[in-house]
């Protein structure tokens, strides 16, 4: 009974993949967190998947599950305040839209809502979309919100946490940038309320006991990172308007990028460069 009970687990954990698909062009968020404009043009221009949309083991699959139940646990703690501003999923009809905590969908009147990610887009040509999905907006002052990027850590790991991990920060940013560029939020039901694009904060929360299992930082945008972020756009905007590759960023094939990057070879040109 307990390796027929391992096998339907198994079983059950097959066919799991990262998440990403490329049946739309778009530029995550997460990519921009260490982005190469050069190796986007070459995927782009080779018609060759930009994201690796890899098959999961048992562990990092159940790992994934569990973070993505605790940011739902976290949302239906800020619910009860009503203090949380998310996107609403109706599961009875599809519809999604962005509002304070409500019970009822606004097209269909089901009570079947489930809170997921706000999604921040805009389209550069091509069919090329940047997007960034925030887990929450709070309330704060009168008309105002903020977002949070909840992050689940292990004890370890929580317990000597003394500042944000630098990727986290990075990721938060970019949020705030994209606030910055105007972006329209989908069936936007509260325009009144101000999203704040300066800053926001990047939650931790414990996966295992804490007596107090939340970390909060609070994070702020800067000039630096935007102007990174707009200068990385703008490369891209420019090779899907005139085809000509942005410039590399690896010397060669020893540096951290190069050594992490599927098109390294495509790129420099020289495959004995890279190992």
């Amino acid at each position: 009974m307990d390796k027929y009970t391992l096998n339907i687990l198994d079983q059950s954990h097959r066919g799991e993949r990262s998440g990403r698909n490329d049946k739309e062009i778009i530029i995550h968020a997460t990519d921009l967190i260490n982005f190469c404009p050069r190796d986007f043009a070459i995927c782009f221009k080779k018609k060759i998947p930009y994201h690796d949309n890899r098959y999961l083991n048992i562990g990092t699959s159940l790992t994934y599950n569990i973070g993505h139940k605790i940011q739902d646990i976290i949302t239906s703690r800020f619910r009860k305040t009503k203090l949380l501003i998310t996107s609403w999923e109706c599961r009875h009809c599809g519809h999604i839209f962005f509002n304070l905590p409500t019970k009822n969908c606004v097209s269909c009147n089901s009570s079947a809502l489930k809170a997921i990610d706000t999604r921040l887009s805009f389209p550069l040509s091509k069919g090329v979309i940047v997007s960034g999905g925030v887990d929450s907006f709070l309330l704060y002052i009168k008309d105002t919100a903020f977002s949070v990027e909840v992050k689940s850590i292990q004890r370890k790991d929580f317990e000597a946490l003394q500042r944000p991990v630098s990727d986290h920060v990075k990721q938060l940013k970019i949020y705030l940038w994209l606030l910055k560029k105007g972006v329209k939020i989908k069936n936007n039901l509260i325009d009144s309320i101000k999203l704040n694009n300066s800053k926001g904060v990047v939650l931790y929360v414990a996966k295992e006991y804490q007596k107090m299992p939340y970390k909060p930082f609070k994070i702020s945008s800067d000039k630096l990172t935007n102007d990174l972020l707009d200068n990385d756009i703008k490369q891209v905007k420019s090779f899907l308007k005139t085809g000509k590759l942005p410039k590399k960023i690896c010397k060669d094939g020893y540096s951290s990028m190069a050594r992490k990057c599927g098109r390294s070879v495509s790129c420099l040109g020289n495959k004995n460069e890279t190992k």
